[in-house]
């Protein structure tokens, strides 16, 4: 994470507990730097900066044939913190003190943080190119030639306000998509089978 500009060394008097995790869909055993935040989340105000609504954005997909979902690479650590705000994020490991110079996962103003940004940067072309549920993005189009042009539209955008994208994850002119825990076709939109397994 140091290597990767992500946290600095640190001399602040705050410091959260740590833990690691294994990161699920992994088949070789990789780790997460968990911080617990709870404790510095009880002294935020999160301002609250308004998610879109789900069930709008699936019912605004039907109709369309073809679907790309675009994954941003460790979207939150792509959001600079403030240089005053990074104090309170530190942490402590046996390497030494650090603190985080991205939007970390966990605080509670995060989301709306994140969603502040995107809604800005994908301004214009949200709800009419593509739809933006935090870090999820996904462009759609009735036609391979409408698609194809939001697409475009999308990585222009996301070129020009520096926001990198996980090639891995991303997947790419499709008739059927996994999005927000809903399978979306060209027939409807279903919820996905993995979710409703426990209910069978």
């Amino acid at each position: 994470m140091l290597d990767d500009d992500i946290i600095e060394e640190s001399s602040s008097e705050w410091s959260s507990p740590i833990l690691l995790v294994p990161k699920k869909s992994e088949s070789s055993q990789k780790w997460r730097l968990v911080i617990d935040f709870r404790k510095l989340n009880e002294n935020i105000v999160d301002d609250k900066f308004p998610l879109p609504n789900i069930t709008n954005i699936l019912d605004s997909l039907s109709g369309s044939i073809y679907f790309t979902h675009v994954d941003l690479q460790q979207g939150y650590y792509q959001v600079k913190l403030a240089p005053e705000s990074r104090k309170y994020t530190a942490f402590s490991t046996s390497t030494g003190h650090y603190q985080l110079k991205r939007l970390p996962m966990g605080l509670n103003t995060s989301c709306s943080a994140f969603s502040s940004v995107m809604s800005i940067a994908m301004s214009g072309l949200a709800f009419q190119k593509c739809f933006i549920y935090l870090d999820d993005l996904i462009t759609f189009g009735r036609s391979l030639a409408t698609h194809n042009q939001n697409l475009i539209d999308v990585f222009e955008r996301l070129r020009k306000v520096n926001l990198k994208l996980n090639p891995a994850k991303c997947q790419f002119l499709k008739k059927k998509i996994l999005y927000l825990g809903h399978v979306v076709t060209a027939d409807g939109i279903a919820p996905d089978p993995e979710k409703t397994k426990v209910l069978d």
